[in-house]
């Protein structure tokens, strides 16, 4: 799992990512800090066990820190 954020102004900021078992389950962790209303596009790639490419999602969230 590979993740990248921008700003608003494309600033690119890579995220890295921590990974956590808990049984059969695992979660990727990426910890970062943000600004008050700070805008950001991630791209989220993920290449599956077995797979040959990388899976790739887009999203944008603003977040709220006050």
């Amino acid at each position: 799992v590979e993740v990248m954020a921008k700003n608003l102004q494309g600033q690119p900021r890579e995220i890295p990512m921590r990974v956590i078992h808990d049984g059969e389950a695992v979660y990727y962790i990426g910890d970062f800090l943000v600004a008050h209303r700070e805008i950001l596009n991630f791209t989220i790639e993920v290449k599956p066990d077995g797979s040959t490419g990388f899976h790739t999602a887009k999203l944008t969230q603003e977040f709220f820190t006050k």
